[in-house]
């Protein structure tokens, strides 16, 4: 999400159709998902239809407000470098 290059491309990618985002081999290492609001439903979503744990991991340098309110998802969170990290 941080490349120069590709960042806004990237982020109009991730609230017009984040689904495409997450395609491809997993685990997917997505950094600064909190930049990108849809990916989280997103991400969620995917997870659900998979039925399978550990595909994808978020890092980020905060923890955005609409994660702190699913309360099923704080627990994952773990904390590395003084950003918040989860694998979903």
């Amino acid at each position: 999400m941080q490349h120069p290059d590709f960042a806004e491309n990237y982020l109009k990618m991730a609230s017009l159709k984040p689904s495409e985002l997450l395609e491809g081999e997993t685990p997917c290492l997505i950094d600064e998902w909190q930049d990108a609001p849809a990916l989280w439903t997103a991400v969620r979503f995917t997870v659900d239809q998979r039925k399978s744990r550990g595909q994808f991991i978020l890092t980020g340098s905060v923890v955005p407000k609409m994660a702190k309110k699913h309360a099923q998802w704080r627990r994952p969170f773990f904390k590395t470098h003084n950003a918040h990290n989860v694998i979903i």
